[in-house]
């Protein structure tokens, strides 16, 4: 099912690229008067917000592996409409010039940043978490709609099938931070994850001094995110049991216990 949606997608995505094709080809910027330069500027409008939504939909439906190949089509594509849309604007130096140069702005061109990735292990979502917002969320040349399609590239498998459904736009940008929020920002879980990670180091079978490197580093980085999480290792014993036995109930009686 999801393999015809997108076939039919892409097919919609060729017709807009032929249209944007033939529509090119028949202006002459030398020749073009003022309402011929408002028709062409209307054109670019209609034809960009057709590909950002069959694009939405391409995401939607296609495999995350190609996702990355598909935004760097899509940014070609907007890139070519808007060089023409500027310069018929510059051209008749118009009244909507001002507003023009905002949404070209505001379009899928998106500057080259190195993105962290999150695959709905709650244990890095704390640093990606920092990591993202320093990268994408704190950058304030980004517009919301430009954020989305960051975080969008930054997820994978659990984490990206959680939020691939929600088209990319500026308004949806809070709605799907909040929903991550809200699924892996739950203080008690994020520590019991932490907990069942320490419960879960592997002992040292024999004298290794590259292994016990190894686990004092997973120890001190567990510490430390518990120290974020405000668990001071000296104050959670209540915490530990309270996890210890939940661990030891069957799903019925865990499920009244937690009531």
């Amino acid at each position: 099912m999801a393999g015809d949606e997108l076939k039919d997608f892409l097919t919609k995505k060729r017709v807009l690229k032929a249209q944007l094709t033939k529509f090119k080809e028949k202006i002459d910027f030398e020749k073009i008067d003022k309402s011929e330069g408002d028709l062409i500027v209307d054109k670019c409008k209609e034809l960009k917000k057709k590909f950002e939504d069959v694009f939405d939909s391409i995401y939607t439906a296609c495999d995350e592996t190609v996702i990355d190949s598909y935004v760097e089509e899509q940014e070609s594509i907007l890139e070519n409409i808007d060089e023409t849309y500027l310069t018929v604007v510059r051209k008749f130096k118009t009244s909507n010039c001002c507003s023009s140069k905002t949404e070209v702005s505001d379009s899928v061109k998106l500057p080259k940043l190195s993105l962290p990735t999150f695959t709905g292990n709650i244990n890095e979502w704390i640093t990606f978490k920092d990591l993202f917002n320093a990268a994408v969320n704190n950058n304030s040349s980004l517009s919301d709609s430009q954020r989305l399609t960051y975080l969008k590239l930054s997820l994978k498998y659990e984490a990206f099938k959680i939020i691939q459904s929600i088209p990319v736009s500026d308004s949806n940008y809070k709605i799907t931070w909040n929903l991550l929020e809200e699924r892996y920002s739950n203080k008690r879980e994020q520590v019991f994850a932490l907990i069942k990670r320490l419960m879960s180091l592997q002992q040292i079978q024999s004298e290794s001094t590259t292994a016990l490197l190894n686990l004092v580093d997973n120890i001190n980085e567990i510490i430390r995110s518990l120290d974020i999480l405000k668990q001071n290792v000296e104050h959670f014993s209540d915490t530990l049991i309270l996890y210890i036995i939940l661990q030891k109930l069957d799903n019925s009686s865990r499920m009244w216990f937690e009531r």
